[in-house]
């Protein structure tokens, strides 16, 4: 019944409820709390620690898988993630991607010095994630409460958080980058295809990937423009940044979106729209990130707060890394 409930809540946050209407399956989810409560969520109910534990037990379950699957699709090009038990510490083994030096030497001698390629590690230790939210007496005693978009709005925010902390770490690891691997200045098509080319030779790959937001990747174009010299841009180019904004591969390198957000309380966004990321595909990855046992769940008693408000808390341990020996590219576009 609780892994119904859970997927039920996973196909509304996605909007993949088949079997019902978005509406049909927020009330289903709403009736299966109800249930819980003994028919009604009122002061008795929710005073009832079992009942309480079982309502928050579905809400738990609910954010926590929610939450990394809000992340696939978005950054499986450049992070790597896993799931730990309680306790557990992640450790990833690091190959090094360079090739042994070919030596020309004469016949009948094979006195040359042996080459061995290490491999190191780097561990991720993981730090609670936590926010507390609370509402009003009334709301709970009168069934008010939308649990649906709670539980999506707390998923959500959790997922936020972790994207901001990744970007975080990418342009902090910018200071370890030599000219090589990280520049900055104006778009310049030759200057972009050279970083491409050494972080391909870098990775020993031929597929490499730049990754922006929509207004990073306009800045990703032909340096002359459209104007100046037109045959530089084809038509498919010019529909493509009409759609998308952006075109799709520039000179064999493909352009991929990472969609923006605002920081919540504010406007700020929270990717830089001068950050232009390079990265070798099909290699190791420069991101990991940890998961770290179930998320939690606090709340407090309905007379602690002398305004009878209930708060809940809700945590997660959650670790990153970034592997700053890993070649890639980061462009800081003015």
């Amino acid at each position: 019944m609780m892994n119904e409930l859970v997927q039920l809540g996973l196909d509304i946050y996605y909007g993949k409820t088949d079997k019902f209407s978005a509406e049909d399956a927020n009330e289903a989810f709403r009736k299966s709390i109800l249930e819980m409560c003994g028919g009604k969520v009122d002061y008795k109910s929710l005073s009832n620690p079992v009942t309480r534990y079982a309502v928050f037990n579905l809400i738990t379950e609910t954010i926590d898988t929610i939450i990394p699957r809000t992340l696939e699709g978005q950054f499986d090009q450049f992070v790597e993630t896993r799931n730990l038990g309680w306790g557990d510490q992640a450790v990833f083994e690091v190959s090094d991607p360079s090739l042994y030096k070919v030596a020309t030497i004469a016949n009948g001698t094979t006195n040359i010095r042996a080459q061995r390629l290490d491999k190191g590690s780097l561990i991720v230790p993981t730090k609670m994630k936590f926010v507390k939210i609370y509402e009003e007496f009334y709301r709970f005693a009168s069934g008010r409460i939308d649990w649906v978009d709670m539980v999506n709005r707390i998923a959500a925010s959790f997922a936020l958080q972790i994207k901001t902390d990744i970007y975080a770490g990418i342009y902090s690891s910018y200071s370890t980058l030599n000219a090589t691997y990280g520049a900055t200045g104006t778009f310049s098509v030759p200057a972009f295809n050279t970083m491409v080319a050494h972080v391909s030779g870098a990775a020993n790959t031929s597929e490499v990937a730049c990754f922006g937001t929509k207004l990073a990747l306009a800045k990703v174009t032909p340096s002359q423009g459209f104007t100046a010299y037109p045959g530089l841009m084809t038509q498919d180019m010019m529909t493509q940044v009409n759609k998308q904004g952006y075109i799709g591969n520039l000179q064999g390198t493909p352009l991929i979106e990472l969609q923006n957000a605002h920081v919540p309380g504010t406007d700020n966004f929270v990717i830089d729209d001068s950050f232009i990321l390079i990265v070798p595909m099909n290699s190791e990855k420069i991101v990991k990130l940890v998961f770290e046992g179930e998320a939690i769940m606090t709340d407090n008693a309905f007379d602690q707060n002398s305004d009878l408000s209930l708060e809940k808390g809700f945590g997660k341990m959650v670790g990153l890394g970034i592997l700053s020996a890993s070649k890639y590219g980061f462009l800081k576009l003015s």
